[in-house]
């Protein structure tokens, strides 16, 4: 996962990188949690609400 801290501050961090990066490092960091989810044995819905 390529994480980019380029400010503490959320909002001037979001406007100093491209919007290719912000929405990159946004899907990964769901993966990331969804990943997590599971291995804790935690139901998570899927697109249509319904549990996997």
């Amino acid at each position: 996962m390529n994480v980019f801290a380029t400010s503490t501050d959320p909002f001037a961090a979001a406007a100093a990188l491209d919007d290719k990066r912000v929405i990159k490092m946004l899907v990964e960091s769901a993966q990331l949690l969804c990943t997590e989810l599971h291995r804790q044995g935690l139901d998570t819905p899927n697109a249509r609400g319904t549990p996997v």
